[in-house]
């Protein structure tokens, strides 16, 4: 799409790690129409995000869970290549910079983004959006160790190839 959805959250509400990424991919997959059935997701090299077994897990369990039939993750190689949110990331910095207001108040981060670029729509994250899925909700999923990862750049979850 055209636009570049902003899930915020403040840090007393949750850290930055896999888990609370995971918890705003699954708020924005249980927002799709049904009848979107393909997801092709592009992310960094970051071996601690999204180079570990836990995102094969995590898009196994939406395959498993929603309306979604194939899920295609494509790694970018770093220096090789540019990612569209590093730009939209930029005009938020600039847009922070360019600012006579100054932010005090999360909703005042808020209103920042959401006025940066109309392309930007703001989600903002509560308590009970973030879903904890360490334990029993992932390990029925990838029970085969996941070897080469750190060297994948592309991987595919099917359901009907589970």
């Amino acid at each position: 799409t055209k636009r570049a959805t902003m899930f915020m959250w403040h840090e007393g509400q949750a850290g930055r790690g896999w888990q609370e990424v995971s918890s705003c991919l699954l708020k924005y997959i249980k927002s799709l129409p049904p009848t979107v059935k393909k997801i092709v997701a592009f992310s960094d090299n970051c071996g601690g995000q999204n180079k570990s077994a836990l995102i094969v897990k995590f898009w196994s369990y939406v395959v498993a869970n929603t309306e979604i039939e194939s899920i295609e993750h494509r790694i970018f190689v770093p220096g090789h290549s540019f990612m569209e949110c590093d730009q939209d990331f930029a005009v938020i910095e600039n847009a922070k910079k360019r600012s006579e207001r100054e932010i005090f108040v999360p909703e005042d981060w808020h209103r920042m983004v959401a006025k940066a670029s109309r392309r930007f729509m703001v989600v903002k994250m509560e308590y009970f959006d973030f879903v904890s899925l360490e334990g029993p909700p992932l390990d029925n999923y990838l029970v085969k160790k996941v070897s080469g990862i750190q060297k994948m750049t592309w991987f595919r979850i099917e359901k009907r190839n589970p």
